[in-house]
């Protein structure tokens, strides 16, 4: 599941580009089960941040929890 949104996410940005867009797209989602335990995520980026950029979005209920981001990487 995780997988399948990570590649529509991907498949949508890369719509938004020009044809000659010099962009990388890189997405993740990570899905699991809530439970007692906390979560942490982090990322770390070495890129321009003139050019370069990411989102990240989340998502959480009682069951379950969903973050998606999306690094964009301009490559020359």
């Amino acid at each position: 599941m995780s997988q399948s949104i990570s590649q529509v996410i991907r498949s949508r940005m890369k719509e938004l580009q020009s044809p000659a867009g010099r962009y990388k797209v890189i997405s993740l989602c990570s899905i699991g089960a809530r439970g007692p335990h906390g979560l942490s995520m982090a990322s770390r980026c070495l890129w321009d941040d003139s050019v370069d950029n990411f989102v990240s979005s989340q998502f959480d209920n009682n069951s379950l929890y969903a973050v998606a981001t999306v690094f964009v990487v301009y490559q020359e």
